[in-house]
């Protein structure tokens, strides 16, 4: 059997956005001697699946490509090796999937436009032939007494395909690009401001000449991450956003020292700077997340931040309706709770009422369950039936939420009966 894999045709959205990377082949690990009737040589050789696909991979001229990677567009089990020095590659599929279902597959080599294609389950003597495409070159070139490394890593993203290549002196060129008029492509290297290339024309096994590429250090930020009792926090995920175009991102995570350091930045660029604990840190329900605006200058910023753990907030709902309450009915109840003050952005967090969804009949309340920040809040709360829209929150009052215990990785806080509606 042969397939001609079908190119990708997802273009970039918005100037300067940036491409997706290829899907990553899912890691072979767990051996298992139940699979039966397997060769020597055979790639998912020693792996449990309930049905493969087999075969090749090859480029224009039948020539083989190692090291290409699959992704299964199923919603079971995969297991995926990449290609062999033949060019041969397995793909186990777990169950739920029958014999001759066609399974999408996407299939990414370095050098090679990213493809996808539809194979039968069961196929194996499959040929998929991945294009070169279109490639991109150019020159790197200092800033004002800076220099150009003698080898550095060029990431190369034109619309959902991405490619590395390593610029050697200062040039570099790079096979594998989709061919296409009006295509925008970004060039990123570490620390260095990203660059971009609207409306270019990209052909089929053509060169397109980006020109000079300036290495522009411009600005950086220093940010250190710490909690409540000044630990230094380890693994927190920083990220700059752009807010003109919001996938145009920088990203690090904290070190030992809980500093993260991004570099490259885009000097009067209007960001977002978000700063996300490590897993762990407490009950990952977003509240812990902090936010910054900034504005970047071509120099060194700093931004000391403090995260703290989350307090569950545990309230009782009276109702104060004409008629029965609304738990005596056969529909879950939602709560919304937005929290504000003089300091700092507004939060806003979804929360339960434990028990709705049946008839409860008649009682004079009902526990609500909801996640906040410490500090200082001025509440507002809002109550929502299952099915209907959201209505509008409404004032509570005033509470301290408290920093939950050293040691423990949230806290809670009662703050007695509410009112509804």
């Amino acid at each position: 059997m042969h397939l001609r894999a079908s190119l990708l045709a997802t273009s970039l959205a918005a100037l300067g956005c940036a491409g997706a990377a290829p899907a990553p082949a899912t890691a072979l690990d767990g051996r298992d001697p139940v699979l039966a009737e397997v060769v020597a040589d055979d790639p998912l050789a020693g792996y449990a699946t309930t049905s493969t696909i087999r075969g090749r991979v090859v480029d224009a001229t039948g020539a083989p490509i190692e090291g290409a990677t699959f992704h299964a567009g199923v919603y079971t089990v995969t297991r995926t090796t990449p290609s062999d020095a033949d060019g041969r590659f397995g793909v186990g599929i777990g169950h739920g999937y029958g014999t001759g279902t066609e399974i999408p597959l996407t299939v990414s080599a370095p050098g090679y436009v990213r493809a996808r294609a539809s194979v039968p389950l069961g196929e194996q003597n499959s040929t998929l032939v991945l294009q070169r495409g279109a490639s991109l070159r150019g020159t790197l070139a200092p800033t004002s007494g800076g220099e150009v490394p003698a080898t550095v890593e060029v990431l190369l993203l034109s619309g959902s395909q991405t490619q590395v290549v390593l610029a050697r002196n200062g040039r570099f060129e790079m096979t594998g690009f989709e061919p296409g008029s009006d295509r925008t492509v970004q060039a990123r290297i570490d620390g260095y401001v990203p660059l971009w290339f609207p409306r270019l024309e990209l052909v089929d096994g053509e060169a397109c000449d980006l020109g000079e590429l300036v290495l522009d250090p411009g600005g950086s930020l220093v940010v250190s991450a710490v909690d409540h009792f000044g630990v230094r926090i380890e693994g927190a995920h920083v990220e700059v956003r752009r807010k003109e175009s919001p996938s145009f991102t920088w990203s690090a995570l904290t070190d030992a020292d809980g500093v993260a350091r991004l570099e490259g930045l885009l000097p009067g660029a209007d960001v977002l700077v978000r700063t996300t604990p490590p897993e762990g840190f407490g009950r990952s329900v977003g509240v812990e997340r902090v936010e910054r605006d900034l504005v970047v200058e071509p120099s060194e910023r700093r931004m000391d931040l403090v995260l703290h753990r989350a307090v569950v907030l545990r309230g009782d709902l009276v109702w104060s309706g004409d008629g029965e309450a609304p738990w005596g009915e056969d529909r879950r109840l939602s709560v919304r709770v937005r929290g504000t003050n003089a300091d700092g952005r507004p939060w806003t967090h979804d929360g339960a009422v434990p028990g709705t969804g049946v008839p409860l009949g008649e009682r004079e309340s009902v526990e609500f369950v909801v996640w906040a920040p410490p500090g200082v809040w001025d509440l507002a709360l809002g109550v929502t039936r299952e099915g209907e829209r959201r209505g509008r929150l409404v004032p509570i009052g005033t509470f301290d939420v408290p920093v939950p215990t050293r040691g423990e990785r949230s806290g809670e806080l009662r703050i007695g009966r509410v009112q509804w509606p």
